[in-house]
């Protein structure tokens, strides 16, 4: 399958159960695309800087964005939908991952912190 969009792939991630793949073009655009069709289910522009990461949650229903302009973003897969802006962190963020309950998502950064997150608010918890 090959799709193609406006610069390189930088990210890449599979859905758990397989129907969706999401990938980061040129750094700054995410593309959700049905891995069984090939169709694109949903594009995500308005970062600002590269994208460093993306990670789905175990139930398939959330995806989360780091990027380097010190945002992160969580998607609703269902709905093909921005959630919240994940804002206040204050280095670029480089790593994510979901509990394996998605009740939370850490995002991490190259000064070795990490924040959490509450998927269902959009809200910080905790501060590293």
């Amino acid at each position: 399958m090959v799709h193609e969009q406006n610069g390189a792939v930088f990210v890449l991630a599979f859905s758990p159960n397989g129907m969706l793949v999401a990938a980061g073009y040129l750094g700054v655009t995410i593309c959700l695309w049905n891995s069984a069709t090939g169709d694109l289910s949903y594009k995500l522009e308005g970062h600002t800087g590269r994208v460093l990461a993306v990670a789905f949650s175990p139930d398939s229903m959330l995806v989360a964005i780091d990027s380097c302009d010190l945002t992160a973003r969580l998607l609703d897969t269902d709905r093909r939908g921005l959630l919240y802006k994940l804002e206040g962190h204050k280095q670029s963020v480089c790593v994510v991952a979901f509990s394996p309950d998605d009740k939370l998502v850490a995002t991490g950064y190259k000064n070795r912190t990490f924040q959490l997150w509450d998927t269902t608010t959009g809200k910080a918890l905790l501060r590293d």
